[in-house]
């Protein structure tokens, strides 16, 4: 469970409807924008990586995990009898690609949604039995969430039993034992320029077809004030780290020596969640925070999109610290950015032997794995409750980058047969075998154009359920030419496009995939001192 920092009451200023587009502007000046990893690593290396997955994927222990209104992770967790555990998801990844399955963490801890804390104990009370040390004093109520709460099971095997027994009982509504996914960055590659002029997406003085016309919002009066932003990360940190534990005891302590100057001005605090004291890489955050809100006219480095608005601090993490942070003062918070998604496209990494070629004419890639990722019912009921209650009623906006795992951008797309993008196998053309040999694809009737590729096709935006939820914005990268970001994720969950470093693949393929090369400038924006 998260530490939260006591709430100082404040009054509400109401945003007029030109305030509140501005901010979510901001928030879509993200978009998809994202650093490219190349995936090529020596073969020695891969080698011993693989096994060593493969090793602990065979050693851990099948379980199904209660994931709310009555669904299951089909898991294999590798400590089942400790509080935290690592485990994979293999579940669409036969034989070599199991050693590749995307690792969870379960936790030992169950979260109960009740009619009311005294439902919720009489259901625990009927546990006893089994669990001896349960009852009122270990349920705690979530900060956020209503009717919500958790407890302490000890260990990832007491708490699925727990979850199950707990099925049903009176005043109940649903349970499910906390899990966290694994999960990446959606951001800019880099390029911070202290000047506004060189904040191209706000006035582009190079090439002034390409900006958001935002300085004429801005001369106008517009700027954010009024609108408070989220702003949610990859993982636990945000722009408040690194700081001190012992800060957190100081009387009032301000933050002043932990926040980026040019965004300290904007810095909420009171709506703001601790994050993680002793996260270190703090660039990110602090490159999306200043693109959203920088404080303007005061002499350090540029300005904000929304450059009136307030900024908080969000703890991202399991899924009742996503859930928390999704539905963390509605009333008061009125957009949450998400730069950041699952990390749900792996390259196999294989030795040269696991590379498949077609003919002779075909290079051919590492087939990486692409898997849908669902979103867990407790994420999905405080997006609802934001929706419902958030903003006086009008309903919390959340802003979603689409992704990074667009491909076969910008030049000739490849046809081989019946080449088609299957998730659950990250394979293309298969006849219905799944062996990783030539005979599982199909060649009949294949194309060239010259260079054929091969191998991954990409991800899709609505393949993460949270941003392809109706309740949400997906929005997509495009260049300062006006065109697609190579790099940027395609699917029909995508609402709009947004400014951010264009980017084109690489043509020439590697044996661990397709990096990318930089088009055009990248977004100016605050970054660590």
């Amino acid at each position: 469970m998260q530490i939260n920092p006591r709430h100082a009451s404040r009054t509400k200023v109401t945003p007029d409807r030109r305030s509140l587009a501005l901010a979510l502007m901001a928030v879509s000046g993200l978009g998809a924008a994202a650093w490219a990893q190349p995936a090529q690593k020596a073969n020695a290396a891969n080698v011993t990586k693989v096994n060593a997955q493969q090793a602990a994927v065979e050693a851990a222990e099948p379980m199904r995990i209660p994931s709310g209104t009555d669904s299951y992770l089909a898991l294999k967790v590798s400590r089942p009898d400790a509080f935290q555990s690592v485990a994979f998801n293999t579940e669409g990844f036969p034989g070599v690609l199991a050693a590749q399955a995307p690792q969870h963490i379960v936790y030992g801890e169950v979260v109960i949604v009740a009619d009311s804390r005294a439902a919720a104990v009489t259901a625990i009370e009927g546990l006893r039995a089994q669990f001896p040390w349960m009852n009122a004093n270990t349920l705690v109520e979530s900060a956020s969430l209503d009717g919500v709460f958790t407890i302490n099971a000890r260990s990832v095997r007491n708490a699925v039993r727990a979850a199950e027994l707990l099925k049903g009982r009176p005043g109940v509504k649903d349970v499910m034992v906390n899990t966290e996914q694994p999960r990446e960055y959606r951001a800019p590659r880099g390029g911070v320029d202290p000047f506004l002029n060189n904040q191209w997406h706000i006035r582009n003085i190079a090439s002034p077809a390409a900006d958001h016309n935002i300085q004429p919002v801005h001369d106008d009066g517009i700027t954010g004030a009024g609108v408070v932003v989220g702003v949610l990360e990859a993982f636990r940190g945000n722009f408040t780290s690194p700081y001190d534990p012992d800060d957190l005891v100081v009387p009032g302590f301000d933050f002043s020596g932990t926040i980026h100057p040019d965004l300290f001005g904007n810095f909420n605090q009171s709506l703001s969640q601790i994050t993680d004291p002793f996260q270190i890489d703090v660039f990110h955050e602090t490159a999306v925070a200043g693109i959203i809100g920088a404080v303007a006219n005061n002499g350090i480095f540029g300005r904000g999109v929304a450059f009136g608005s307030q900024l908080a601090a969000l703890r991202n993490g399991s899924t009742i610290e996503t859930a928390e942070a999704w539905g963390h003062q509605l009333q008061d918070i009125d957009i949450i950015n998400n730069s950041w998604g699952p990390r749900n496209v792996t390259f196999p990494n294989l030795p040269p032997s696991y590379i498949f070629p077609l003919s002779a004419e075909d290079f051919e890639v590492n087939i990486p794995s692409v898997r849908r990722v669902p979103i867990a019912p407790l994420e999905e009921l405080a997006i609802e409750r934001a929706i419902d209650l958030g903003r006086g009623r009008e309903g919390r906006v959340f802003a979603f980058a689409a992704g990074n795992q667009g491909h076969f951008q910008d030049w000739a797309r490849f046809s081989i047969g019946n080449a088609t993008s299957l998730p659950q196998f990250g394979l293309l053309d298969l006849t219905g075998e799944a062996t990783g040999t030539v005979e599982d694809f199909d060649v009949t009737g294949a194309n060239t154009f010259g260079w054929r590729y091969s191998g991954m096709i990409g991800d899709r935006a609505e393949y993460w359920e949270a941003a392809g939820h109706p309740f949400t914005f997906a929005i997509s990268a495009i260049g300062e030419n006006n065109e697609l970001a190579g790099y940027s994720t395609t699917g029909t969950s995508i609402i709009a496009a947004a400014y951010s470093e264009g980017g084109e693949l690489d043509r020439a393929p590697t044996p661990g995939g397709y990096g990318f090369t930089g088009a055009g400038r990248a977004m100016a924006t605050t970054s660590p001192l």
